[in-house]
């Protein structure tokens, strides 16, 4: 009889841990949708806009998001997601040019070259282009990006800034 109490107690505990667990499960669903729906909302743009861009910011080759960043909507843009939206801006009527933050370039003389002839495609297209620096590189590093700022109609710069290249 002891066992049949035992039992039936244990039942009761297994039946309500699983109401809770299911309740919470429920209400995270909830929560989740409301999360990534809010997040689905697109940017208008407006005539006369500048796309800006920070080159000292990662940009992996391909995109990298973990699980948690999939499911709040966050994605870090990918260097082709970059090149990407160069492309699209210089065809876009409403963007009158591009703004390019080139204090420490993160990527590679590769991705730089790349880079480069994107920017002087959307050049092509009579848009502007605007570079703003701390500097480029100390010792002999700055050798990227200057040769990005190359194609720029404007380079502006900080008073006794670092231009260090090589050659």
């Amino acid at each position: 009889y002891m066992l049949m109490k035992i039992f039936s107690f244990l039942k009761s505990l297994i039946k309500k841990i699983c109401l809770v667990f299911g309740a919470l499960t429920i209400v995270a669903l909830i929560v989740g949708i409301f999360v990534i729906s809010g997040n689905n909302q697109s940017t208008e743009i407006k005539n006369n806009s500048y796309l800006e861009i920070d080159l000292s910011e990662n940009y992996a080759e391909n995109s990298q998001t973990s699980l948690l960043d999939d499911f709040i909507g966050y994605e870090k843009p990918s260097f082709l997601q970059l090149i990407k939206c160069i492309e699209f801006a210089s065809v876009d009527s409403k963007i009158k040019g591009l703004v390019v933050k080139a204090d420490a370039l993160t990527i590679d003389l590769a991705q730089t070259q790349e880079l480069s002839n994107v920017m002087e495609n959307f050049k092509k297209t009579g848009k502007k282009i605007y570079v703003f620096s701390r500097g480029f590189g100390n010792l002999g590093q700055g050798n990227r990006e200057y040769y990005i700022a190359s194609f720029a109609d404007k380079i502006y710069m900080q008073p006794h800034s670092f231009i260090g290249l090589t050659g």
